[in-house]
């Protein structure tokens, strides 16, 4: 056989090899469901996009509020530029807003800040739980909200990663929210109303069906609310409140952070 001829060969294997991993990395969804991960990201390496916990993702968003991305992403990972205002919280209401008629099945929500004692583990767990009930997970910090936090209020707040406490993300002060303290706010817009534990580290996965509760308007309202500058306070009101903005939630779907980070050590 001539040189030519093992050429093609070898040329035709490394294109079956290519397309099987665009199509490994476009199955089909995931036991009849899709499983979207959205990441709001400012200047965060991604290099942990790259692990096997996510062999089921659907599909990856990254909404890049920051740098250019320069680390490898999985074939099923999209990038959208968007304005640097509101934090992850802004991220996760556009998303829903922006795809509301056309959401996954599952949402998973996180921020590109991985590299902590609380928001690696949390991310695991919350994966966990979306491949074994196919449903909404929220990991709570077990409290009454508002009652336990009424007056929490902050003006000033530093990025918890060093990496994007630069520019924007350094300590600033906060675009006081209309409405402070938080209890008051919380009441404004959900009257004699509470819930169980608040989503600290804003990571959680929501069914569409608990989105889709809600209409539209109803998430346009908040994510005009952070809109409105970089650091906005009430970002810090929706972290305490995500259970409440998707309520009702059912008991099934919520789970004590203590109980949770417990069950990881016994692993």
């Amino acid at each position: 056989m001539s040189k030519v001829s093992y050429g093609l060969i070898l040329v035709s294997i490394l294109f079956l090899l290519s397309f099987t991993n665009v199509f490994e990395n476009n199955k089909e969804p995931y036991n009849n469901i899709t499983i979207d991960c959205v990441i709001a990201r400012y200047n965060e390496s991604l290099d942990w996009l790259m692990v096997s916990e996510f062999q089921h993702i659907t599909r990856f968003i990254i909404y890049n509020k920051g740098k250019l991305i320069t680390t490898i992403l999985p074939l099923n990972a999209t990038v959208i530029n968007i304005p640097n205002v509101g934090k992850c919280d802004h991220t996760y209401l556009y998303h829903i807003v922006r795809n509301y008629d056309n959401l996954a099945d599952m949402t998973i929500f996180i921020s590109g800040t991985l590299r902590d004692h609380r928001k690696g583990p949390r991310l695991k767990n919350t994966i966990k739980l979306v491949n074994k009930t196919k449903n909404s997970v929220f990991i709570v910090d077990k409290l009454n909200v508002p009652h336990d936090i009424y007056n929490f209020s902050m003006s000033y707040y530093m990025s918890s990663n060093p990496i994007n406490q630069v520019d924007e993300g350094s300590i600033a002060k906060l675009y006081p929210a209309n409405i402070r303290p938080f209890g008051k706010w919380f009441e404004y817009h959900w009257p004699n109303q509470s819930t169980v534990g608040a989503p600290y580290t804003s990571i959680f996965a929501v069914h569409k069906k608990h989105i889709l509760q809600h209409e539209k308007k109803y998430y346009i309202s908040f994510l005009e609310e952070v809109s409105v500058d970089v650091n906005p306070e009430v970002g810090h009101y929706l972290e305490r409140s995500w259970l409440m903005i998707f309520s009702p939630i059912p008991p099934e779907c919520i789970y004590d952070s203590n109980y949770v980070w417990f069950s990881i050590l016994r692993q």
